[in-house]
């Protein structure tokens, strides 16, 4: 037998060997039923922080009718309308939504073995599509309110239809458009969740141009992608221009990403300046207040990026052999097993659904996919396709930094690497042949190596501090626990509740990050009792978290009419207003007024107890930023 991969056949049948394709996505269907039933009886469940929670909300503001935020958009916007118009036809009903991404997920593994077909063979491609099914953080993510999800979906849609171009170049006409139309299309949603995926569309274009014979199909192959691609994002940037008057292609943080993936404190992870509060209600309108302190007057969304991306730029210039080994560093955490966290942590959620313990992770994979590269034959068009998809994450990731869900896109095409690593192992081993032999098992030290290697702590690991944080959410995801023990316990008498039990359910709720069950009962204890001064200020805090800043200060304003003397409602209406004076939805004038406004809140705070750290510091910070726009 030769010491090489066996190739593909020339146009291998989407449902050959369908008994045994079909085996491997009952298991991918099993894997994710089971972390699922242990996701929905962990602490995890039901808990969103950060980019989580902002798509959350986002998409039930858009389900309630509320399609544009009222300003340019600062996240890709497709995840939000899709939860959106999920919410919209079924409801609120995130274990639902959960179950479809899931099942989205086993189409995936389909379109694993089908990309394998295509590009290596059919043994390629039934191991990839086994180890996709088994993928622990593919499964995590598909369990998660949360965009990435999609992104192996539809890199997969494109290098299936790429594939298929190359492998058919004498199709009709309107099948090739098809496929191309279908991965330019794929590559315009790809934009729409994040911006970085136009990086895929020289791909497109320069495999379109390749296939075709005449003169008049090479431009048209040309042209075709990038039309589709601004077809899909074209209502995102008439949607920005119609807010702001600016023209911000899909979103307004590409300059501001850059330069925190530059900046000289950078070491390949989020880490965002000291001006940034790292929430993302607040995040990209810090950036923009900072920008505008320091060129003098105020900016657009526009200039701000603008600004920022020439920052990053000037950082690169002044100390290119730092970029470099910035660079390099940035590839070998994407390279390392160490899933990097956001607000989520696969590490920490592995103790909470063992089924996760149980799966394969990147480490697992690193090393057979880096042999898989190297074999030979992988300079074949097909294979080219496959390894030009990891090229486009790992590039994506080297010009900015490292969140695990950067790299998911990629996985599943690094997957089939190291699963055909494995199939030219599995030959040579048994081919009789004693060069074949030891070129093996050469494979298989080279492969444990590398895997070994990628178990290794990160660079930079020791600095970010995420293992004190992970060890801080595992105490909360205990604490969590107790709590919606108790809640539960209590909501068992729901009808039987007094206003004070229905109180404490509520506190309860609110401390475990419940905000759809705290808000509930809060407005239940208000129908039954308007006066509640406490209910009224819980309730008021929880819209300022999901910055709905108005409801929140007509609340607190309808306490301090009932208890004007409460130092704590007014600190909470001066953070209100601080907040909404430093979010991205209103005019400089405006601002300056919330300010000011914030100012007498606490200022009256402090007038009933002068020592509340809150107000004090509250008012240090308005005072500061009203300096900041004065000057």
């Amino acid at each position: 037998m030769p010491a090489t991969i066996s190739k593909p056949s020339a146009n291998p049948p989407v449902y050959a060997h369908s008994g045994w394709l079909w085996a491997v996505l009952g298991i991918a269907a099993f894997v994710r039923m089971a972390v699922f039933i242990q996701y929905l009886n962990s602490p995890l469940a039901g808990l969103y922080r950060a980019d989580h929670a902002f798509y959350r909300n986002w998409g039930r503001q858009i389900a309630a009718g509320e399609w544009s935020p009222g300003s340019v958009f600062e996240q890709g916007p497709f995840y939000a309308y899709f939860l959106g118009a999920f919410d919209r036809f079924w409801g609120t009903n995130d274990s639902l939504l959960l179950a479809l991404q899931l099942g989205i997920g086993v189409v995936s593994v389909w379109l694993v073995y089908r990309v394998g077909q295509l590009a290596f063979s059919e043994w390629t491609a039934r191991i990839a599509a086994l180890l996709t099914a088994c993928y622990g953080p593919l499964v995590y993510y598909e369990c998660q309110i949360m965009k990435a999800f999609l992104t192996p979906l539809l890199c997969l849609v494109i290098a299936e239809s790429l594939l298929q171009l190359v492998r058919m170049p004498a199709a009709p006409a309107r099948q090739r458009i098809f496929w191309l139309l279908k991965s330019s299309f794929a590559a315009g949603v790809l934009c729409l969740i994040r911006e970085n995926y136009i990086l895929v569309l020289p791909l497109i274009m320069g495999i379109a141009i390749s296939v075709e014979r005449t003169k008049f199909s090479r431009i048209l192959a040309g042209i075709l992608p990038g039309l589709a691609v601004l077809g899909c994002t074209l209502p995102a940037t008439i949607h920005n221009q119609m807010v702001s008057g600016d023209w911000v292609w899909i979103t307004s943080g590409g300059g501001e990403v850059l330069s925190m993936s530059w900046a000289p404190e950078s070491e390949g992870y989020y880490r965002p300046p000291l001006f940034v509060r790292a929430n993302p209600v607040f995040e990209h309108e810090d950036f923009r207040l900072e920008a505008s302190r320091r060129l003098g007057h105020p900016v657009t969304y526009r200039e701000s990026s603008a600004f920022w991306a020439r920052d990053a730029l000037r950082e690169i210039g002044n100390a290119p052999g730092r970029a470099v080994r910035l660079a390099f560093q940035k590839l070998l955490i994407a390279l390392n097993d160490f899933e990097v966290p956001d607000s989520e942590y696969f590490e920490v959620a592995q103790t909470q659904i063992p089924f996760l313990h149980l799966l394969p992770t990147f480490g697992w994979i690193c090393g057979w996919g880096l042999i898989g590269m190297l074999l030979p034959g992988r300079l074949q068009r097909p294979r080219l396709i496959v390894l030009s998809m990891i090229g486009v994450h790992l590039l994506s990731i080297t010009l900015t930094y490292n969140f695990a869900r950067f790299r998911i896109g990629m996985t599943p095409f690094w997957i089939l690497f190291a699963a055909s690593a494995l199939v030219f192992i599995i030959q040579n081993l048994v081919s009789g042949r004693p060069k074949q032999q030891l070129l093996a098992i050469a494979g298989i030290a080279a492969g444990s190596l590398l895997c070994l290697l990628s178990f290794l702590p990160p660079p930079g690991y020791q600095s970010t501090g995420y293992a004190q944080i992970a060890d801080q959410f595992q105490l909360f995801l205990n604490e969590r626990k107790k709590l919606m023990d108790e809640a539960a316990s209590i909501s068992a008498h729901e009808e039987m509740l007094t206003i004070r039990e229905r109180q404490h359910l509520a506190e309860l709720y609110f401390a475990a990050e419940l905000n759809d069950q705290a808000e509930r009962e809060l407005k239940q204890i208000l129908q039954q009792d308007p006066q509640q001064v406490q209910t009224m200020m819980l309730l008021a805090v929880l819209y300022g978290k999901r910055g709905e800043f108005s409801p929140a200060e007509t609340l607190l304003k309808q306490a301090l009419g009932i208890q004007p003397d409460d130092v704590a409602l007014w600190a909470n209406l001066g953070n209100t207003r601080f907040h909404q004076a430093l979010s991205g939805t209103i005019a400089a004038a405006q601002r300056r007024r919330q300010l000011k406004l914030a100012r007498e809140a606490y200022t009256q705070g402090l007038k009933i107890d002068p020592d509340d750290f809150i107000c004090r510091a509250g008012l240090a910070g308005v005072s500061q930023s009203l300096e900041m726009r004065e000057d």
